[in-house]
């Protein structure tokens, strides 16, 4: 059976110990479990249900402490929590004399146990956040589904009354996956998927199944170290600038009222899909590959290296992978906070479109005013496409500005 280990700190005997002996000691351990057995005449034995030698090893040591990593012994009955007594004895490294002692009381829960309740618990959360998510977004839901029926040829009932038990099993089913998946759950108020609220999502996921896990395993909160806090910190900082940043960076308030008024952009996207967390621009950034790689990487590392010491407190990570995540995450909001030279580029061919359609409009029968609005026009049209990409109704475009055009009205 699995076993994990638990993090003990052995304070300095308070009788007289000179430092040599106290960096060179050693330490052994047992345990025994606290319950005692009922004999057949309902009264308790003294004996024991289990008793077992302890693994200890000094992980680190300094004049006024000693920490040791006990690997915890293993319950006799692997479905039921034990309540044991851990003896940890320190020795001198040349004649093996005792040089003290001390007990510690652990409650613990076998892995496999404290694993299963740690996942039902976890299954309860995210069944939390599924429910938030869908109702939130209840009428993109039903919207999508819709458009899941056209794609798959076939005819969805009239009304959801119309509906025979097995059309609405599917259609609750269809629901119930699509808000439970994280990237769901994480997308902005656009409906894409953001990177940033996914990192936040798996990261804050991640940490709380640990603690969770070493709460139930040994009945201890296990402390964080300053990486976890660090990494948590980053997210959640990334996360929060990158929400208040804003998507129309360097789009003056004319141009997005023009382009969202008449219906030039789509506000919300659709199901929201793992290619939106990678992409910029119509373009694979290498950059947001970068981060979630590392983020990935990080989340591995917690789970199985957390687990393993039986607590955040002792978990690190390299320096350099911390400020790469740090680096990364403000590479990432600077790109959402400073306007971008393609939004830059489109303000301004914005702006020269009004210039030519007002020339035109001055001068309708002038061939090269005319020629000017049409390139100036085919030249936002481009830009918006690169800039905006599937969200960009090119036939709305053309159609708004040459009717205004022809009603003579320059509001564009």
């Amino acid at each position: 059976m699995t076993r994990l280990p638990l993090i003990i700190k052995i304070a300095r005997p308070s009788h007289e110990l000179d430092d040599k002996t106290w960096l060179a000691s050693y330490t052994y351990g047992a345990a025994e479990t606290d319950e005692k057995l009922k004999t057949l005449d309902g009264k308790n034995s003294k004996t024991p249900r289990a008793r077992a030698p302890i693994g200890t090893t000094i992980i680190d040591r300094n004049p006024t402490e000693i920490t040791v990593s006990v690997v915890t012994p293993s319950n006799p009955d692997p479905f039921r929590a034990e309540v044991w007594r851990l003896v940890i004895t320190l020795c001198n490294k040349d004649d093996g004399k005792l040089l003290g002692f001390g007990v510690v009381t652990a409650s613990l829960t076998p892995p496999q146990l404290a694993a299963a309740i740690t996942s039902v618990c976890f299954l309860l959360v995210w069944t939390f956040l599924t429910a938030a998510a869908w109702q939130l977004n209840s009428d993109k839901l039903d919207r999508l589904w819709q458009e899941h029926h056209e794609q798959s040829n076939s005819s969805p009932p009239a009304s959801k009354a119309d509906e025979l038990p097995d059309q609405k099993l599917r259609r609750l089913t269809w629901k119930l996956l699509h808000s439970a998946n994280p990237l769901f759950i994480s997308q902005d108020s656009l409906g894409y998927g953001s990177l940033s609220r996914f990192q936040i999502l798996i990261f804050s996921s991640a940490v709380f199944v640990v603690l969770l896990f070493i709460f139930i395993h040994s009945n201890v909160v296990s402390q964080m170290s300053g990486t976890i806090l660090a990494l948590l910190g980053i997210t959640v900082a990334g996360g929060t600038f990158a929400r208040a940043a804003s998507d129309w960076s360097g789009i003056s308030s004319r141009s997005r009222r023009f382009l969202l008024g008449q219906k030039i952009l789509t506000i919300r996207n659709g199901n929201p899909r793992f290619f939106d967390l990678l992409e910029t621009q119509g373009e694979i950034d290498v950059s947001k590959v970068q981060a979630l790689l590392f983020t990935f990487l990080i989340v591995v590392a917690i789970v199985i290296k957390g687990c393993g010491i039986a607590g955040l407190g002792e978990f690190q990570l390299p320096d350099q992978i911390v400020w790469l995540s740090a680096i990364s995450q403000g590479a990432y909001v600077s790109g959402k906070v400073l306007p971008s030279d393609t939004k830059k580029r489109l303000e301004q061919d914005l702006d020269q479109l009004r210039i030519c359609a007002n020339n035109l409009l001055n001068s309708p029968k002038d061939p090269s005013a005319l020629n000017a609005f049409e390139q100036s026009r085919t030249l936002a049209s481009f830009t918006l496409s690169e800039t905006y990409l599937g969200r960009f109704s090119e036939e709305n475009f053309n159609k708004i500005t040459a009717e205004r055009i022809l009603r003579r009205e320059v509001s564009l």
